[in-house]
């Protein structure tokens, strides 16, 4: 590997510095289309700060970081996924939503924050490794939380929740689906859990935690999730499982397509797998023994979801 010495470190970080800008969205338009931007280009890596000032669509995935220190949706201005789903990710220092963020996907990088006083709506799934502050609202599908914080003062309404982290605030939690806690929830949160038999408390529930005590759940508006979407039938086999895990899907066509995915305990995705069709192996290669979360899904919505444990 190359060892970088101290003149051409700094040579390289002048050069970043010389290049870093603004750069604030200026008109209604696209994220890809350099017109939509002020100084004129789309944003790049070298920028320091990012501005979505008025209604910006991205129809391919985006992804944040680099040289950013602050990129900020504006009140009244939002930042939408039209073509989707398709993936917003962030490794910037400062993620801001004060307007609107929808997107199919939502994945942060560690030691960077987001702060929410607007409304986030997430597709398919939120993936949290960074310190993550909720002051508005948040639909989302999946919330895997699965190191440092998230403080929730607001409201997250998810279908499936896991989180092996730190939890706080003052906030509620809405949960229609999973619920798997094996990190520690405090402050004086509401968790109002409706998941039918799928809470799986491992971690710690603080004593200041309360269940429904804020009523129930509100209605997730505007939303992607498909509420109504019918669910998968699968048989899973064998279960505990030591070497190869079998799924048999029923009343799926031949050709459509399927995302299976692994998950542990305290919300890592371990394994990701596509497939066609009805059937699907999933072999155990390197996974540890213990308890998993499958979850397999279709291109239009449909789930199913079980536990799995590798012996």
């Amino acid at each position: 590997m190359r060892q970088l010495t101290l003149p051409f470190f700094f040579a390289c970080l002048l050069a970043s510095a010389a290049h870093a800008q603004t750069r604030t969205s200026v008109a209604n338009g696209d994220w890809f289309d350099p017109n939509t931007w002020n100084p004129v280009g789309v944003p790049a890596f070298t920028d320091q700060f990012i501005y979505v000032n008025t209604q910006v669509t991205f129809s391919q995935n985006i992804v944040l970081g680099g040289s950013a220190e602050l990129v900020k949706i504006n009140p009244g201005a939002s930042l939408i996924n039209t073509g989707g789903p398709d993936s917003l990710v962030y490794g910037c220092e400062v993620f801001r939503i004060e307007g609107y963020l929808e997107t199919g996907w939502l994945q942060g990088a560690a030691d960077d924050s987001v702060v929410n006083t607007g409304s986030i709506s997430v597709t398919q799934d939120q993936e949290q490794s960074g310190t993550f502050i909720n002051r508005g609202s948040i639909c989302v599908g999946l919330q895997l939380v699965t190191s440092d914080d998230l403080e929730n003062d607001g409201s997250i309404r998810t279908s499936d929740w896991i989180s092996g982290a730190t939890v706080s605030g003052s906030g509620q939690f809405c949960i229609s689906g999973m619920f798997i806690n094996s990190g520690s929830i405090g402050g004086t949160v509401d968790v109002c859990d409706a998941s039918p038999g799928w809470t799986d408390y491992p971690g710690q529930m603080g004593s200041g935690v309360t269940s429904c005590a804020a009523g129930p759940c509100a209605t997730c508006q505007p939303s992607g999730i498909k509420e109504n979407a019918p669910a998968l039938l699968a048989l899973i086999s064998p279960n505990p499982f030591s070497s190869e895990l079998s799924i048999a899907l029923t009343e799926v066509s031949a050709n459509e397509n399927f995302i299976a995915e692994l998950f542990d305990l305290s919300g890592r995705l371990v394994r990701r797998e596509m497939f066609t069709g009805s059937g699907w192996k999933m072999r155990r290669a390197d996974l540890q023994s213990g308890m998993y979360l499958l979850r397999v899904r279709s291109e239009d919505g449909k789930q199913f979801a079980t536990k799995v444990s590798a012996e």
